[in-house]
């Protein structure tokens, strides 16, 4: 209950004091980004899965695009079309991978303007939890599978007002206030808790993104590592499930080669690197898989590898 407290009390303050520094001129948006009202937009034209073209994004301090209302599809129809010189299918942030039919916005707006095209909301062969805009004939909106190869826009959020930032500030202690009433650790199921956290072994073999997307769907994301204690928690995890061989966990290069970072935002400080790794071989391994022998030691892989995986969630 006291951290929380504190937690509550830092965010306000955190967000009194960025308030004190956005009084001056509104920021300019990053070269290359679309201003619209609040938020900057940046269609990027690579063709990746869903999860692949979150992590990019959050890696630049952002999220795959959410849409508040029709005149801001139409603001970012226009930045696809400007850049692209063609109304191209492009990844933005929504999903239901949480919880089936359960569509949420990766940035966390509220998910009230919807523009789906007729019968393409359909969770087609059970397995389409992402969702693409410039579908079809009238531009709409349609559930895809997350693997999918799509080119990708997303947003950054800026907030220009002295009055936006307080209210943020009050709003985030009342929020995390309200968490340390109510706060019990509790992983259920086939879940693992360590500290503030729970974890889960999946035997399955996925791909890289398809594992991180098995995660989203369970509430989690591909786990990180933060210490040497919470590794032999994960190795135990595994052990006890009998898993062996390679595994996917959390880290990756893709954005920039050889900055490694965390699909969840967690620091990159502890690692476990083999001897020589990683090395990039043949320039195409971007993602992080531990070895269950020896010294559980880390390297680098194509991440089109199919291997099980472990997946963490907050408790």
């Amino acid at each position: 209950m006291k951290t929380l407290i504190l937690a509550a009390l830092l965010c306000a303050l955190l967000a009194l004091d960025t308030a004190q520094g956005q009084c001056g001129d509104k920021p300019a948006c990053p070269s290359g980004w679309t201003d619209y009202k609040d938020r900057c937009f940046f269609y990027v034209p690579k063709v990746t899965s869903w999860p692949a073209a979150q992590k990019n994004c959050q890696s630049l301090g952002a999220n795959l695009a959410s849409v508040r209302d029709k005149d801001e599809y139409a603001a970012i129809q226009n930045v696809i079309l400007s850049a692209s010189k063609d109304s191209k299918k492009a990844w933005i942030g929504g999903s239901d991978a949480q919880q089936k039919g359960s569509w949420f916005w990766a940035d966390g707006t509220p998910f009230i303007y919807t523009n789906w095209s007729p019968g393409h909301r359909d969770n087609k062969d059970g397995n389409q939890n992402c969702i693409q805009m410039n579908f079809g004939g009238n531009r709409n909106l349609s559930g895809m599978r997350g693997s999918s190869g799509i080119s990708f826009i997303f947003n950054i959020c800026i907030i220009f007002t002295m009055k936006t930032l307080i209210l943020a500030a009050l709003l985030c202690a009342l929020l995390a206030l309200d968490t340390a009433q109510a706060f019990s650790f509790d992983c259920r199921d086939v879940w693992r808790p360590s500290k503030n956290r729970c974890f889960t072994y999946v035997p399955k073999a996925m791909t890289w993104d398809d594992a991180q997307l098995n995660c989203l769907r369970q509430g989690g994301w591909l786990t990180s590592v933060r210490d040497a204690e919470e590794y032999a928690v994960i190795q135990k995890v595994i052990t006890d499930a009998k898993g062996t061989g390679l595994i996917w966990v959390g880290g990756h290069d893709v954005t920039e080669e050889g900055k490694w970072r965390w699909t969840d935002g967690t620091p990159f400080t502890y690692t476990n690197w083999a001897p020589g790794q990683p090395d990039n071989w043949k320039g195409n391994e971007d993602c992080l898989h531990i070895f269950t022998e020896g010294r559980w030691f880390w390297n680098d892989l194509d991440c089109q590898t199919p291997l099980p995986s472990v997946c963490a969630k907050n408790g």
